[in-house]
């Protein structure tokens, strides 16, 4: 009986996502490319390609995008590598 109280489903995380530390996430949840997942935090549902995700239960609070340009227009020594990686995304059908 107890067997059927327990939620067994795939998760799917993204690649060059991030979980943060004593994150949950649950069952049958998706994380797009890219995504970062606050401290904490308690994850289930479908997310998509760059979310910034926080809180109980997690929800969008930004895009990793609008961090990476903060961060690069400090780093311009870091851009091209930074361009040339976002035009892979392309090729691999992920949302730019």
């Amino acid at each position: 009986e107890a067997e059927s109280a327990v939620l067994r489903a795939p998760i799917a995380i993204g690649e060059r996502s991030f979980i943060g530390p004593h994150s949950t996430i649950e069952a049958g949840t998706k994380l797009g490319h890219g995504t970062l997942v606050a401290a904490h935090s308690r994850v289930r549902g479908v997310f998509p390609d760059f979310s910034v995700l926080a809180g109980s239960p997690a929800q969008v609070v930004g895009d990793t995008r609008e961090i990476d340009e903060i961060w690069l227009a400090q780093r311009p020594a870091l851009q091209e590598a930074y361009a040339r990686w976002r035009a892979t995304l392309s090729s691999k059908g992920i949302e730019r």
